[in-house]
């Protein structure tokens, strides 16, 4: 089961402000998204609850995807293959 995160952009802008012009964080990365973590049915049925409406997920191999959307490789393969969770530690350490 992946998991993912998703950031709410009011978040993201507070957090930006506090490493934007702070000396003490040039040169340094950070991750910058929420510490709830999702799968993407949950994301799907959070998003269908907010219109409304009940899902109807199917599931479909991102080969069988690929066999007739070739140019959808970058995006299933190498973004959607993996979990994306964080760790914000560090710029929660940021806050002035």
């Amino acid at each position: 089961m992946d998991l993912w995160t998703l950031t709410y952009n009011q978040d993201f802008a507070h957090a930006f402000l506090d490493v934007l012009g702070n000396p003490k964080t040039y040169g340094e990365y950070y991750h910058l998204t929420s510490d709830k973590v999702y799968t993407w049915e949950r994301l799907n049925e959070i998003i269908a609850d907010c219109v409304g409406v009940s899902p109807n997920v199917i599931h479909i191999p991102t080969d069988f995807i690929l066999r007739y959307l070739p140019d959808m490789e970058g995006d299933l393969v190498g973004d959607k293959m993996w979990s994306a969770v964080f760790d914000n530690s560090k710029i929660k350490k940021c806050y002035r």
